[in-house]
């Protein structure tokens, strides 16, 4: 099957999608609790599992135009969102192995696509 640049691109939308799900998570986890009515109250958790299951509906309908082995790699460009979201708003300090992983990342996702 031929992967179209359509589904190229919402793969990529939804790496992107599930990335801020995460980063989500990662903000309501300081005030997670297990009480039932704090659960629903807390918002960037229940934000995370919205745009995390918006995320697998793209990748999902990404999946009808394109081949699972060229598609199914590129999902790893979530890691480099999750990264840079924590760098910049997490102040979470990345080091050079880091930088090299995502630079593996990028490399291995462009030959997979081209």
């Amino acid at each position: 099957m031929e992967t179209s640049l359509l589904a190229i691109g919402l793969v990529v939308v939804s790496s992107i999608t599930g990335a801020i799900g995460g980063f989500l998570f990662k903000l309501a986890s300081k005030n997670l609790s297990f009480n039932i009515p704090k659960l629903i109250k807390n918002l960037p958790l229940i934000s995370g599992f919205v745009l995390f299951g918006l995320s697998a509906l793209v990748y999902i309908f990404a999946l009808r135009h394109g081949s699972l082995n060229t598609l199914y790699p590129l999902s790893s460009l979530t890691y480099i969102w999750s990264t840079i979201m924590a760098k910049k708003f997490l102040k979470e300090k990345i080091n050079l192995y880091k930088w090299m992983g995502i630079l593996l990342i990028v490399l291995g996702s462009a030959l997979i696509v081209s």
